[in-house]
């Protein structure tokens, strides 16, 4: 899951370079859904219209990148407006709304991920901010109590995943 579609973009054309990513579809979000829902082994890249309203049930969804915090651009011309009033009024844009946003659309996030106690699955954040900035604690709490939040190498995390290519090669040979 992207922040930016300009970086959805970039990195599926990063993709094409490698023949077992070439992306099958490109476009409208409903359209990539069915297609993906329908293949093995795909990657599907989003960005925003995928943190919301997206269902992935089961084995469908089981590896999640989210590869930035799912802050606003403060830049934008309403959110950079709306900042301008909050601070007006004597409130911090930041802890008032952009952390609580952000919290929210984490757990949207994981929810696309497990949706029933059947589901499985590991959400990757890429943004180390997570766990090293003064903030980080208050979006871990937007997590459901049983999901583990720590911070790992990629090699650490080759060997959490292995758990998922194992399942995923029994159900092949059955």
């Amino acid at each position: 899951m992207f922040c930016k579609r300009c970086t959805v973009r970039c990195t599926n054309s990063s993709l094409w370079k490698d023949e077992r990513f070439w992306p099958k579809a490109w476009g409208e979000s409903g359209k990539l859904l069915r297609r993906f829902s329908r293949s093995k082994d795909s990657v599907l890249l989003g960005a925003d219209s995928f943190w919301e309203g997206v269902d992935l049930p089961g084995e469908q969804l089981e590896v999640l990148v989210v590869t930035r915090l799912p802050f606003e651009n403060p830049r934008r011309p309403l959110v950079a407006a709306r900042n301008r009033y909050l601070e007006e009024q004597g409130l911090n844009p930041f802890s008032q709304v952009a952390l609580p946003q952000a919290a929210l659309r984490l757990r949207q996030a994981y929810g696309r991920l497990v949706r029933s106690p059947q589901d499985r699955g590991v959400m990757i954040v890429l943004d180390r901010r997570l766990v090293t900035s003064y903030y980080g604690h208050r979006l871990t709490k937007a997590f459901p109590k049983k999901a583990k939040v720590q911070e790992c190498s990629i090699k650490q995390l080759e060997e959490k995943l292995s758990w998922l290519k194992k399942a995923t090669d029994s159900e092949k040979n059955e």
